[in-house]
């Protein structure tokens, strides 16, 4: 399904996104991380890469915390911590 110049592209693109969302985040912008975090996020499950929706998850979870939506952030976290294991 995947050229390999369209694949390394989106993956390039995922891990750029993730970036843009830590430093939102480190600034205290939650909602432009957590877009950020998102489309990440949405471009990783897209490419199948467990590690990296892992990790988007996990920020994106902490960024719920950080915004005061534990319900979101645990549920977040949770299927972060699934990944991992």
């Amino acid at each position: 399904f995947w050229k390999d110049g369209v694949r390394r592209g989106a993956m390039l693109r995922a891990k750029g996104l993730h970036g843009a969302g830590l430093l939102a985040w480190a600034r205290g912008d939650y909602a432009r991380a957590q877009t950020s975090f998102e489309e990440s996020l949405g471009l990783r499950r897209t490419l199948g890469d467990t590690p990296g929706i892992a990790g988007s998850l996990r920020e994106l979870g902490m960024t719920f915390l950080y915004r005061g939506d534990f319900r979101q952030a645990r549920a977040l976290l949770e299927e972060s911590r699934t990944l991992y294991e």
